[in-house]
C-alpha cells in the first residue's frame, strides 16, 4: 500500500484539511502563483519571487509547549534591498473571533526566534485563506475591545492581515487562472462540502491533471487531492466508475480506483467504517475520532482550558466539550 495514501487515510477531516493546505502551500510554485494572482500587485512588484524560501513552522512556547502555524515563507525584495519579508499562511474553515490573537502569537514567536538567533526582526505579512460557508467579516484588532474609549486604542497592537475568501471566486474564475495546482486546491477547498459539485464537476477538481504532476512534490499533492476528494465526496466505488472515470484521463482513472481501494483496505485494518455501502466517512468514525480525541485529552490533562484546546486544535468549543465529557465519563467522573 502507498505509505503516503495510508497516512492520509488515517487523518480526521480537520487534520486532512490542514495537511492538504500544507502540502499545497509547501510548494514554491503554489506560493508564487498565490502572490501573483491573489495578493496586492503593488507589493508583489517589489518582491524577488525567485528568492522564496520555506521556513520551519514549529515554534516552542513555554505556555503551550509546541504548536504550529500553517505555512511560512520568506522572500527578498528586489533591487538588492537587504531585507526579508515573511509570508505567514493560515487556512480557516469557519470564522473565528480571536484569529488576531492567534496571528499575533505566531508573529511574536517568529520574532523571538529571530532574537534568539541574533537575526534582524523580519516584517511579517499574515495571510488567511478562508474556505468556510458562513460569512467572514474583516474587522480590525481593536474590534475585540468594543467598549474601550478611543483614547486607549493607541496602546493596542495594530496590524492587518490579507484575506482570500474562496466564496468570492466562482469555479469559472478559478479555472481560468494560470496558477497550476493552486487552481485544483482552491477548487477542492471551496467545494469540499458540496457533494453534488464533487460528483458532477470532477473535471474542475482535476483540471489540467495531465500537465503538472511530474515531480515528487506534485505527486504527493495528487495523492492528497485524490484522498481529499474521495473522503469528502463519500462516493462508492460504483459511483467512481459511473460518474468519475469517464471525465478523467486514463492514468488518473487507475490511480483514483487504486486510492479508493487503499482507503477501504486501510479502513478495514483500522476498524474504521469507511462505508462500502453507505459512502466514505459518514461523520467522524472510530479510528478517525481517536485522531481528534488524543491531542484534546492530552491538553486537558495538562490543565489547558476548553477555549485554549479548541483554539489550538482548530475545533469548535462544543466538540472539545463533548470529547472531554466523554473522557470524564470513562474515568467515572461527573
Amino acid at each position: 500500500m502507498n505509505e503516503n495514501i495510508r497516512q492520509l487515510g488515517q487523518l480526521s477531516d480537520v487534520q486532512l484539511h490542514d495537511k492538504f493546505f500544507k502540502i499545497t502551500f509547501g510548494m514554491k510554485e503554489s506560493v508564487r502563483n498565490y502572490l501573483i494572482h491573489f495578493f496586492r500587485k503593488k507589493i508583489v512588484a517589489k518582491l524577488d519571487l525567485d528568492s522564496l524560501t520555506p521556513e520551519p513552522t514549529e515554534f516552542i512556547s513555554p505556555k503551550m509547549n509546541a504548536y504550529f502555524s500553517d505555512v511560512l515563507w520568506r522572500c527578498k525584495l528586489k533591487n538588492g534591498v537587504d531585507i526579508n519579508i515573511a509570508f505567514l499562511f493560515e487556512h480557516k474553515s469557519y470564522p473565528e473571533k480571536y484569529h488576531h490573537v492567534q496571528i499575533l502569537r505566531y508573529m511574536v514567536e517568529i520574532w523571538e526566534n529571530c532574537i534568539a538567533n541574533n537575526l534582524p526582526l523580519t516584517p511579517i505579512v499574515p495571510i488567511i485563506v478562508y474556505h468556510g460557508e458562513a460569512a467572514w467579516h474583516y474587522k480590525p484588532f481593536e474590534s475585540l475591545f468594543p467598549n474601550l474609549p478611543s483614547e486607549f486604542k493607541d496602546f493596542l497592537p495594530c496590524f492587518h492581515y490579507h484575506l482570500t475568501d474562496l466564496k468570492d471566486y466562482s469555479k469559472d474564475m478559478l479555472i481560468h487562472l494560470e496558477a497550476g495546482v493552486l487552481v485544483n486546491a482552491f477548487m477542492m477547498m471551496k467545494h469540499y462540502k458540496d457533494k453534488d459539485f464533487l460528483k458532477n464537476c470532477v473535471e474542475y477538481i482535476f483540471h489540467g491533471a495531465d500537465s503538472f504532476w511530474d515531480d515528487e512534490s506534485k505527486r504527493k499533492f495528487k495523492e492528497a487531492l485524490l484522498v481529499y476528494f474521495i473522503k469528502m465526496s463519500e462516493l462508492r466505488r460504483e459511483d467512481l466508475v459511473n460518474y468519475i472515470e469517464p471525465k478523467l484521463i486514463e492514468s488518473l482513472k487507475k490511480e483514483a480506483m487504486s486510492t479508493w481501494d487503499n482507503l477501504i483496505a486501510e479502513g478495514k485494518a483500522q476498524g474504521i467504517n469507511l462505508g462500502i455501502e453507505k459512502g466514505i466517512e459518514k461523520g467522524i468514525e472510530k479510528g478517525i475520532e481517536k485522531g481528534i480525541e488524543i491531542p484534546v485529552i492530552n491538553a486537558f490533562k495538562k490543565g489547558k482550558s476548553v477555549e485554549e484546546i479548541a483554539y489550538f486544535n482548530d475545533l469548535p468549543v462544543e466538540k472539545v466539550k463533548e470529547i472531554i465529557d466523554r473522557f470524564k465519563k470513562s474515568l467515572g467522573q461527573n
